[in-house]
């Protein structure tokens, strides 16, 4: 009898194990050839990881082999485009994972639940973020200028620093940039979304339809406007 049940766990830790190991996803990987880019254009719930270098490189991971082919990458008047070929095609429980090398970056965008994350510090004169579509993006800057536009529930995650920020963020996106110190910002909240930064200069603020906009520093106030539900807070107060 003991035998049996011994017997019986093993079987069933076996079958368990199984289970687990073919949840496990197996990456195919295709190294693609690419002109020179400047700027990330991403849709289709595609993963982005940048990192900084001496050449442009792309490679593209995906959980099946013959997804390879339907995963497009093209660049357009500088701008490396990643989508999917979505002609009728079902992409549930598959995962696309693109590693991108730039050697310069002057605009991110993401869309359609998509997701971009930077390695190594973005050194720029002029940064232009474009999120939306429950989309994310994290990264880390050292930019004189800051144009951000973040809607449809999409996170923005930014530390460094810049002279100056022109932020908007709507429809309950989230800008948590208390690790990114601007001189001057410019910021514009709406929807149920918030914005949280650090400005050493001056700052611009309106906040509406149950947002808040909350900063550290002391910087002089030109102009704050808030209505509704809406706030804008100094957090040294």
């Amino acid at each position: 009898m003991k035998s049996l049940t011994l017997s019986a766990f093993i079987l069933l830790t076996s079958f368990f194990s199984f289970c687990q190991s073919s949840k496990d996803k197996v990456f195919t990987q295709q190294h693609r050839d690419i002109e020179n880019f400047t700027g990330i254009k991403v849709q289709n719930a595609i993963d982005v990881n940048i990192q900084l270098g001496n050449v442009n490189t792309v490679t593209v991971f995906t959980s099946e082999a013959d997804d390879q082919s339907k995963v497009i990458t093209e660049v357009i008047n500088g701008i490396l485009h990643i989508k999917l070929d979505g002609n009728n095609y079902k992409w549930r429980n598959r995962s696309i994972k693109v590693d991108i090398t730039m050697q310069t970056i002057e605009s991110l965008n993401a869309s359609g639940a998509s997701s971009i994350k930077v390695v190594d510090n973005i050194v720029a004169k002029e940064l232009t973020i474009n999120l939306s579509g429950a989309s994310n993006l994290k990264a880390a800057i050292k930019v004189l200028k800051l144009n951000a536009d973040i809607s449809g529930a999409s996170d923005l995650k930014l530390s460094g620093i810049c002279e100056v920020a022109n932020i908007q963020a709507s429809g309950a996106s989230s800008v948590k940039n208390y690790d990114l110190n601007c001189e001057d910002a410019d910021l514009k909240a709406s929807g149920a979304s918030n914005i949280k930064i650090s400005v050493t200069k001056s700052i611009k603020a309106n906040a509406s339809g149950a947002s808040s906009i909350h900063y550290k520093g002391s910087p002089s106030v030109k102009d704050v406007k808030n209505s509704g539900a809406s706030s804008v807070k100094n957090k040294e107060d």
